[in-house]
């Protein structure tokens, strides 16, 4: 008989647990791993999230120079384009009017322990915003695994 639990840790921290656990077969062993791997799951240091922000060009020097005195320096930056409530720009140029539907932005994207979180959020937030329609939006993810394909290093050692 298997019964298969879902426990959200969500007041405590956003991550989920799934275990299954064997009713009327369970031997010593079996608790033993079960056990271990559940305490591997929740400890603290291991959890990493991804942050995606998505700022005006003109903030990312302000941003980059925020995030190096915290002490980030791993990057990857794109160029890209997109609208939201801006809805694009609307100009003239030589008496003829024109509308360019995508606005040009930075996307900076970084690997981060999730104990910093809120830290580098705040940083991106402090660097980023003038308090009117279109400073971007940050999207956060967990990230199940990172592998340096150099050393083959795992875990947070592969990000720092």
């Amino acid at each position: 008989m298997h019964f298969l639990f879902h426990v959200n840790f969500s007041n405590i921290k956003a991550f989920s647990l799934i275990f299954t656990l064997e009713l009327f077969k369970n031997s010593a062993y079996d608790i033993k791993y079960n056990k271990i791997m559940l305490e591997k799951l929740t400890q603290d240091g291991d959890h990493m999230k991804k942050i995606e922000a998505i700022i005006r060009p003109e903030a990312f020097q302000t941003l980059k120079d925020g995030l190096s005195a915290v002490g980030i320096s791993g990057l990857t930056v794109t160029e890209a384009a997109g609208c939201g409530k801006q809805q694009g720009k609307k100009g003239v140029f030589r008496g003829t009017s024109f509308e360019i539907q995508l606005v040009p932005r930075v996307k900076v994207e970084m690997v981060i322990e999730e104990s910093r979180l809120d830290e580098i959020v705040d940083v991106i937030i402090d660097s980023c915003s003038t308090d009117t329609i279109g400073d971007g939006k940050i999207f956060i993810s967990s990230i199940e695994e990172v592998i340096r394909i150099r050393s083959g290093e795992r875990g947070k050692e592969a990000v720092l």
